[in-house]
């Protein structure tokens, strides 16, 4: 989804919904990021990204974006952005040279589980965008 967030926009995955006082709120998150955005309201949404392009002449893929990929990287995101916020909290109770140490460390450890699980995915549309090239002789077409 891509949102405002002060100045910017933002291309980050929807990882959860939730209702707050009666109000809808999304809840969004990068892969790589160790912690949620600060919630999203629907109307403050200004698009969804149903395809990834690397340059201007390649084929755009979708795989990740849509589907039960993105499901499944939304929820692995999820889960990830859960810990993090835990060991957050568990680090507050650490005299301070171990918490900021073990503060510092989890946005590393978050972005490198991100990168090993998220580098297969990467590999399949790069092989993929690969063969498209290949097959279809630099045309435009979508990689599911």
């Amino acid at each position: 989804m891509v949102f405002p967030l002060g100045d910017i926009l933002v291309a980050h995955r929807l990882v959860a919904r939730r209702q707050r006082q009666g109000v809808e709120i999304l809840i969004a998150k990068g892969d790589a990021e160790p912690y949620f955005d600060p919630p999203v309201q629907p109307a403050d949404l200004l698009g969804v990204v149903r395809a990834l392009q690397r340059n201007g002449t390649a084929p755009a893929a979708s795989l990740g974006c849509a589907g039960w990929p993105a499901r499944l990287i939304a929820r692995i995101s999820y889960s990830a952005g859960r810990s993090a916020s835990m060991v957050r909290r568990a680090a507050a109770i650490l005299p301070d040279p171990l918490r900021r140490i073990a503060l510092g460390a989890i946005s590393l450890l978050t972005r490198v589980a991100a990168y090993i699980l998220f580098t297969l995915l990467l590999w399949v549309v790069w092989f993929r965008l690969k063969r498209i090239e290949q097959l279809g002789g630099g045309e435009q077409h979508e990689a599911v």
